[in-house]
């Protein structure tokens, strides 16, 4: 599934929960986390593949290509209450790395999240 979505520096959520996965998506980015999310919005109510549960079922995590360029996570609460949100965690800092500014659209590819589901098991 392919999305263009428009970046915004402010996330709808609080800021740190990107630490709660780092034990889980370092070893898979094989460095360490960028400290901080790339947040996506959609226009309309995002549908997405079936995503890999983590922690406890609170988070929804899928595998995601930026541009073509970058590998990453997307990310997004169970119980989202912004349901055009999307969280993108990575390893580099995403925004600096393709020169985004605020209100650019940006390229997702989303895969579904079993394919994701064996490295974090």
């Amino acid at each position: 599934m392919t999305l263009e979505l428009e970046y915004r520096r402010n996330s709808a959520t609080p800021r740190g929960h990107g630490k709660q996965f780092k034990p889980l998506l370092e070893p898979l980015f094989g460095a360490e986390l960028f400290p901080g999310s790339l947040n996506l919005w959609s226009a309309k109510k995002l549908r997405l593949p079936e995503p890999v549960e983590v922690l406890n079922g609170l988070w929804h995590l899928w595998p995601v290509v930026l541009e073509e360029r970058i590998n990453a996570v997307a990310a997004r609460r169970s119980d989202a209450f912004e349901p055009r949100l999307l969280e993108v965690f990575s390893h580099v800092e995403v925004a600096a790395k393709l020169g985004l500014t605020p209100g650019a659209r940006v390229g997702l590819r989303v895969l579904p999240g079993e394919s994701l589901a064996a490295f974090l098991m």
